[in-house]
């Protein structure tokens, strides 16, 4: 007798899905459910970012500018929110917070396209892409200091040694040429978005 395979899958809204996979029952989870959810995050992620100095601005209304923002692009996802965030930090001034505000992008596709842009951009993307291929490839989840150490090794070393002056002087050195994609939560690390 053939046996039947269920098969439950869990995603958020996506075009793609909906073209190639016709469900017998599902389920959808409304946007507006989740809204006090991620308003809080949202207030939770910036109070944390502005007290320990990562977010600065100058005119404190800018919090509540950038709160704004991220609640009219939100869209029901957590990880949208938490990459708009980081990269906020990254701006100067209120000025550069402001122009990052008119031009967030308005899904996680294109935010990591934009992300991927400028780390392409960067001097030490070679750094980047090395993590890429060693987190993507690696058996297990790596520590930060052992992908500190793979991302120094090229094909055409003979002795474990000869990487040694290329090991990035900095830990955030490495964080931050991954452009806000690599995330460390100690002991280990994973691309963002990850399980």
């Amino acid at each position: 007798m053939p046996r039947r395979v269920k098969i439950y899958l869990s995603s958020r809204k996506d075009v793609y899905l909906a073209r190639n996979i016709t469900p017998s029952f599902s389920i959808s989870l409304d946007d507006i459910g989740s809204r006090p959810e991620i308003e809080g995050y949202i207030d939770l992620s910036l109070k944390q970012r502005y007290d320990d100095g990562r977010l600065r601005v100058q005119d404190p209304e800018m919090i509540q500018e950038i709160k704004q923002a991220l609640m009219v692009g939100v869209e029901g996802m957590f990880l949208w929110v938490t990459l708009q965030i980081l990269d906020i930090c990254e701006q100067l001034n209120d000025e550069e917070i402001r122009a990052t505000l008119e031009s967030l992008p308005s899904d996680l596709d294109k935010t990591y396209i934009r992300i991927l842009e400028r780390i392409n951009k960067k001097r030490n993307k070679d750094v980047a892409v090395q993590a890429f291929q060693w987190l993507i490839a690696a058996r297990r989840q790596l520590s930060l200091k052992e992908l500190t150490e793979a991302v120094v090794i090229k094909g055409d070393d003979t002795t474990r040694t000869e990487g040694l002056n290329r090991i990035p002087t900095s830990l955030e050195n490495i964080i931050g040429a991954c452009g806000n994609l690599l995330v460390v939560d100690e002991p280990c690390c994973n691309l963002s978005g990850e399980i």
